[in-house]
């Protein structure tokens, strides 16, 4: 299958209309980015795919984007860059702004163009994608975190979160289980259907987030786990 017969995904489209161009106008690693050292100090991954993985993070994280945000997005940038140490610059006695600014500073700047909706947000991609994603299912937790982190717009981090969702998806089994004993109102049957579809989204996301590598920002571990 030649190129021009392959479908463009999100990811290829945000390179085409953002970080291509950029590139080609002369933007530059970031100068705070660093290879990734393990605990022993070994390194797993060298500069240039550290670099990779930033520029495959912000393509994957703005694919919400329509083409004109990018387009603006794009011009926003080209002024809007990071400068590069002094120690670095080409011509100390100017002041280039030629460096990709932080993921964080990217994904703000695109908000103000265009809002990035809910169940795109990076935390919950983030989230999902890790093995939190896996656990909620295998907990019969799901819904509740997915409807926890869209409220909130944060993972649920702290154990008065993780008991909270534990609560609620208590509660809504007890109300399912109440339903298979005695009578069902067309209110109740509502409910229940409007769960078992929701409950089938949060599953698609998971298994599409766990495709995906550095979906967001935030990069949930175990409790106890080794940082």
């Amino acid at each position: 299958m030649s190129d021009s017969d392959r479908t463009e995904t999100k990811r290829d489209r945000v390179r085409r209309l953002l970080i291509t161009p950029l590139l080609e106008y002369g933007m530059r690693r970031p100068s705070w980015l660093q290879p990734k050292r393990n605990a022993d100090g070994e390194v797993e991954k060298t500069l240039e795919d550290v670099y990779r993985d930033y520029l495959n993070r912000l393509a994957d994280n703005l694919g919400y984007m329509t083409d004109d945000g990018l387009d603006r997005l794009r011009q926003s940038l080209v002024f809007n860059g990071e400068p590069p140490p002094p120690s670095t610059r080409r011509n100390p006695g100017r002041r280039y702004r030629d460096e990709f600014p932080s993921f964080v500073a990217v994904f703000d700047l695109a908000n103000a163009f265009e809002e990035c909706p809910l169940h795109q947000w990076p935390g919950l991609r983030s989230w999902f994608g890790s093995v939190a994603g896996p656990k909620a299912l295998q907990l019969d937790t799901a819904v509740e975190t997915y409807d926890f982190i869209l409220a909130l717009k944060r993972p649920p981090f702290r154990e008065s979160d993780r008991r909270a969702i534990s609560e609620d998806a208590a509660r809504r089994r007890a109300f399912l289980a109440g339903l298979e004993k005695g009578f069902v109102t067309p209110a109740d049957e509502n409910r229940r259907t409007r769960y078992v579809h929701r409950l089938a989204k949060v599953k698609a996301l998971i298994q599409e987030f766990q495709g995906q590598d550095d979906a967001g920002e935030f990069h949930h571990r175990e409790p106890g786990a080794a940082a």
